[in-house]
């Protein structure tokens, strides 16, 4: 279909985008950044608006890899471009992965009001999650749970596995942080099943430090343990 020389840069651009998605969560993470950057070329070649949400989705991407650096430049090349999401949670994310946790709140809370703003439901609910992981890795675990519970209401209802995976995993993490690491074990179970059972190699707001924690409890108590293990792989995931 995409050989047709009547599909429009617009068709080829969205697919191209929607592909690099798909790639980033089931396959190889370098691969699906080949797929992005085709389609930035191309949105900014063809002079397509959709190119400015396409940058900021080409951070995500070097975020999961990661590739902070990379990520970091481009965000500070963004400063002056308008707000589009999703804006404030790539910065957030950043700081997530750079330990800054105090950036990373204050930034993931100016997403939330951003969206709400906006009447952005899509990344309100995302920015509930990512929240949520924030508050987690900075021990403020009331928080967190108080802001999944909120991310679990809102996704009440939508169809498919993937908000039950992110909200086990939270569940997971937050057990993991308080040191009830038996009380780990049951969420962190339902979260790899879903996750082996979809080929998910990555996820929004991936956070290596959480997941290589995560990771080792499951090795310990033989949970999935050739999924992690191909996850691990792929990431190139080191013990902490």
């Amino acid at each position: 279909m995409l050989a047709d020389p009547a599909i429009t840069p617009v068709t080829r651009c969205y697919w191209l985008w929607t592909n690099s998605n798909y790639v980033l969560r089931t396959g190889a993470p370098r691969d699906a950044i080949a797929l992005i950057d085709e389609a930035v070329e191309l949105a900014t070649d063809h002079g397509l608006a959709v190119a400015a949400v396409l940058r900021r989705y080409r951070i995500g991407h070097d975020l999961t890899v990661p590739n902070l650096t990379r990520a970091g430049a481009e965000l500070a090349a963004l400063e002056g471009a308008r707000r589009v999401e999703p804006y404030y949670e790539m910065r957030a994310w950043l700081a997530l992965q750079r330990g800054e946790l105090a950036v990373a709140l204050r930034e993931a809370q100016t997403a939330l009001e951003f969206a709400e703003e906006r009447g952005r439901t899509y990344y309100r609910i995302l920015d509930r999650f990512l929240l949520a992981v924030i508050h987690a890795e900075a021990g403020a675990l009331d928080d967190a749970r108080a802001e999944i519970a909120h991310y679990r209401r809102d996704t009440a209802g939508v169809q498919g596995p993937l908000a039950d995976y992110h909200a086990l995993l939270v569940d997971a993490y937050i057990a993991w942080c308080s040191g009830d690491r038996d009380r780990c074990v049951e969420p962190l179970r339902g979260a790899l099943a879903i996750g082996e059972r979809e080929r998910y190699r990555s996820h929004w707001i991936w956070h290596p430090a959480m997941m290589v924690r995560l990771y080792g409890e499951a090795l310990e108590r033989g949970i999935a343990i050739p999924y992690v293990q191909d996850v691990i792989r792929t990431h190139a995931l080191a013990p902490a």
